[in-house]
């Protein structure tokens, strides 16, 4: 590229971060950093885990999706107003920058130990041979991530025993609670064994006593649990890498290391001595039950425990020095209506990382990349002029619109929020359940190659929103034409590709 063009880095490969670099790669020097060779539509995790085939569709070479500028393989272990420190011990210098480093969870949604997609298809598939031979399973955690997994359970494997255990009130607790209720309702109906209002107060040990703390089986996305002492961290801050690699645009590859595979996909990649996933399994490997201990004194046994807990943003590398002030006490970087970095405004941060008050979801991350990418134009083409700092967009919560959330029930149900209005069935199902939108996403993403499609495409099913709303407007008691709204607004969420950056 021209040497005169500004540099933009970019931490983070999630939607805000590769939908930002392909956005910029005409007018700037990109560099994006991640610790995964891979983009990964999380919110189809739970399915990818009882399907191969979405899993597959679901993950994607960073090097077979096109205009993204430099793309390294790395950690950044601490970011200041000008520049990164990378884990390999490098130092990249910006002109701009975009922290979308996403939010940390459990490793069941973003794998720190698989670096490469054939290690996270292999770990999925080995956990997916657990949960199918397990008599019961143990779902820990009654928000979206934890009524989607029991649920594709059940779907997948009719007549699993499965126990879903929330230490809150009522399950979906983000949403309005007619969205929890219904959600309870489809799972009981399905036999799963529903437990409210108590907590996981231990965990099942991992299978081999040499892992100690660093089992997934013991990892939080806020790490107080007692016992544990790891944390798991996604986006720009996860993952031991052991060397950095880096590629430009799709195609080409190469490795400062000689134990490096001849092709990044293929079959000689580090061996990993256990998988972290299979550590959820708890003691299941050997033949025997997990055991965990609840709020109430008593005691579960289970063949698999999946935890499926809350999620934190994942902005460590910013803590403890120059910029420890922007953030918040959450750990969410704070940022202006614009999306700027508060105090500094040559830098941006997008998506799950950034303190905006509103649901974190995948297409809100790729619109406010879009308005970042703009807001970035304007800025260098200001800067090369001389003049002065331009009038930036302003983001609005929920890109402006009602809030509007999907928690899929398998593959032909599911619960939607869009304002004040909650309704399931068809119109969540068709929206969203039966394609979980992957398709659209490689599309979006301009992957040539197209995935496998296990099942209609959720945007498919949005032309039928408008007979799928007069159908519902009589089991939710709403008036026509407020759910007609609705689901327009669904709709346009369809189109903007709708997902969730962490575990939506």
């Amino acid at each position: 590229m021209p040497a005169d063009k500004p540099r933009l880095l970019i931490l983070g490969g999630g939607p805000a971060g590769v939908i930002l670099a392909q956005r910029c790669c005409s007018s700037f020097v990109v560099t994006l950093v991640d610790p995964k060779e891979y983009f990964e539509i999380t919110w189809a995790t739970p399915r990818g885990l009882m399907d191969p085939r979405v899993a597959a569709a679901a993950a994607i070479n960073y090097w077979d999706i096109p205009d993204l500028g430099r793309v390294i393989q790395a950690r950044v272990t601490q970011l200041t107003s000008q520049s990164a420190l990378l884990s390999s011990g490098d130092t990249i210098s910006f002109d701009f920058a975009a922290v979308c480093s996403g939010s940390s969870t459990s490793e069941l949604f973003k794998s720190a130990a698989a670096t490469s997609r054939g290690q996270r298809l292999a770990e999925m598939k080995e956990l997916q041979g657990e949960i199918r031979s397990a008599k019961s399973v143990l779902v820990v955690g009654g928000g979206p991530s934890g009524v989607e997994m029991a649920a594709e359970i059940v779907d997948a494997f009719a007549g699993k025993a499965v126990t879903l255990v929330h230490g809150g009130k009522r399950l979906l607790a983000e949403l309005p609670p007619r969205a929890g209720a219904a959600a309870q309702r489809w799972l009981e109906a399905h036999h799963v064994k529903v437990m409210l209002g108590r907590r996981v107060e231990s965990k099942p040990p991992p299978d081999d006593p040499s892992l100690g703390a660093t089992s997934a089986t013991g990892t939080t996305a806020t790490g107080t649990h007692s016992g544990s002492a790891h944390t798991a961290v996604g986006g720009a801050v996860a993952a031991a890498v052991p060397d950095e690699r880096s590629w430009s645009g799709a195609g080409s590859y190469a490795h400062s290391h000689a134990a490096a595979a001849s092709h990044p996909d293929g079959g000689h990649h580090t061996h990993h001595a256990h998988n972290p996933l299979l550590d959820s399994a708890g003691a299941a490997a050997a033949g025997l039950p997990s055991v965990v201990r609840l709020s109430d004194g008593s005691s579960l046994a289970a063949d698999v425990v999946l935890w499926c807990t809350g999620s934190r943003p994942a902005a460590a590398f910013m803590a403890g020095g120059e910029l420890a002030g922007c953030l918040d006490e959450r750990g969410a970087v704070k940022v202006l209506p614009s999306l700027q970095v508060e105090g500094h405004p040559h830098m941006f941060a997008l998506g799950d990382v950034n303190n905006v008050p509103e649901t974190k979801l995948g297409f809100l991350a790729a619109k406010q990349a879009e308005l970042a990418a703009a807001s970035l134009q304007a800025l260098a083409r200001a800067k090369a002029a001389g003049g002065p700092a331009p009038k930036l967009q302003r983001w609005k919560p929920n890109g402006g619109t009602l809030a509007v959330m999907m928690v899929t029930l398998g593959r032909d149900d599911g619960v939607m929020r869009a304002g004040g209005l909650v309704f399931s069935g068809c119109v969540p199902a068709l929206i969203k359940s039966r394609g979980l939108f992957v398709q659209k996403y490689r599309k979006l993403l301009k992957v040539n190659a197209p995935g496998p499609a296990p099942g209609a495409a959720g945007a498919a099913g949005a032309s039928g929103l408008g007979r799928g709303a007069v159908g519902v407007a009589a089991v939710a008691g709403a008036p026509v034409g407020a759910v007609q709204a609705a689901a327009e607004v669904a709709q346009a969420v369809a189109a903007g590709c709708d997902g969730g950056s962490g575990s939506r």
